[in-house]
This record gives structure tokens, C-alpha cells and sequence, in this order.
């Protein structure tokens, strides 16, 4: 298996994570089926489940209030306190009866996926971080290799140019092309086009630095 470049110790302990809290959410869902089949036979039944009964069993995972007004700033604080202790693996209350049980594995369940969206968050801006730094390392390596590419692509268009100029005097004398100029570049545009794809790309290799000149015909004339 081939090692995987962007790689830290935190990267590493935020995929442990991401996989704890994965477990959590399958643990905890099937919880959640186990106690309302015991509150409710006839649960999983969808033959009798009715559309209030789903939008209900929906706004209690998400801690919802069906009327009244929420104060935003109490509800952000218990969620940040609820991320902070299913971070921490801690469970977020003790319930007795099946109702309180089936009520709190519903809580810890939404819990557990919204410290899931928060680590995925923060594995993504590690990765992020990982990739500018190895890019800045590569940069090197890139602008070699590109200065290479385009100067290799400079000497292939003019040979292009040369065959491009034969194939134009075999057409234009009514010789035709008898065995001549019959496997030809075409995907390079035609060599005096400046709006071919070659034309674009030398034209930003040059804004790019990698190369110092476009051929006359290349450049974009007002």
C-alpha cells in the first residue's frame, strides 16, 4: 500500500476520531431502534407509521422545540457543551425509565453526528494545510519540469510548422497528399492559429515565466 503524503500526528488523530465517533453513531442508532421497538412494536412497521410520527421522532433527534422561542445563545452553548463532552467520550446523562433512555440515545445520537461534521471540518482544514505545505515543496520539482515541457512544445511547433508549410504546398499545387503528411498533429491546431489551444497555452506558459517568447504567429494582435 503506497504511504500516504499528507500525513501529521494530528491528521492521524483526527481520523482515529472520525472512526470512534462513527462506531458511536452506529452503537447509538441502534439504540435508538431497540428502545422505541420496545416503547413502540409497531415502529418499524411502515405499514402504521404515520407522518406526524416521523416528523416528531425527527425533531427530538434534533432537540427541537415545537413551539416557543429558542434562546439562541443557551441552545449554542449546550451544543458546544454536548460537542465538548462526546469529544471527550462522556455520556450526556444517566436515564432511568425506556422513555428517558429512548430520549437521551436520540440526544446522543445527534450529538455524536454533529461532532462527526465537526471533525470531518477539521480533518478537511488539516488536509488543507498539508497540501499548501507539500505543494511549496514541489514547487521546484513543477517549475522544471514545466520549463522542460514548454520548451520541448516550442521545438515541436515549429517542426510542426515546417510539416504544416509541405502538407499547404502539396494541397495548393494539386499534387494532394499521396502518401504524404497523412498522420498529422491535429490536435495541436493549426501552427499560424493564435486561437488554438497551443497558441492559449504557450501564450501563459510565457505570463507564467517558463518560457521567454511566443513564435509571431502565436501572439494575439489588437
Amino acid at each position: 500500500m503506497t504511504e500516504p503524503i499528507l500525513k501529521s500526528d494530528k491528521l492521524a488523530g483526527l481520523n482515529a476520531k472520525k472512526a470512534e465517533l462513527r462506531a458511536s453513531a452506529k452503537l447509538w442508532n441502534t439504540e435508538r431502534h431497540r428502545l422505541a421497538k420496545i416503547l413502540s412494536p409497531q415502529y418499524l412497521d411502515v405499514t402504521v407509521t404515520r407522518i406526524d410520527d416521523v416528523q416528531k421522532e425527527a425533531a427530538n433527534r434534533k432537540g427541537a422545540i415545537p413551539t416557543g422561542v429558542i434562546d439562541e445563545t443557551a441552545e449554542a452553548a449546550r451544543k458546544a457543551e454536548e460537542l465538548r463532552r462526546t469529544l471527550a467520550g462522556e455520556p450526556l446523562a444517566n436515564p432511568s425509565s425506556i422513555e428517558e433512555q429512548l430520549r437521551v440515545a436520540n440526544k446522543q445520537l445527534t450529538a455524536v453526528e454533529d461532532a462527526l461534521e465537526y471533525v470531518n471540518g477539521e480533518i478537511k482544514r488539516e488536509k488543507t494545510a498539508l497540501a499548501i505545505a507539500y505543494s511549496k515543496q514541489r514547487k521546484v520539482d513543477h517549475d522544471r519540469l514545466m520549463v522542460k515541457l514548454c520548451s520541448s512544445l516550442l521545438e515541436t511547433h515549429k517542426a510542426w510548422g515546417d510539416v504544416y508549410a509541405l502538407k499547404r504546398h502539396l494541397i495548393d499545387n494539386e499534387i494532394g497528399l499521396i502518401g504524404l503528411c497523412l498522420t498529422m498533429p491535429d490536435f495541436l491546431g493549426a501552427p499560424v492559429d493564435p486561437y488554438s489551444d497551443c497558441a492559449d497555452f504557450l501564450r501563459l506558459a510565457k505570463k507564467d515565466g517558463f518560457i521567454s517568447k511566443v513564435p509571431a504567429d502565436l501572439e494575439l494582435r489588437p
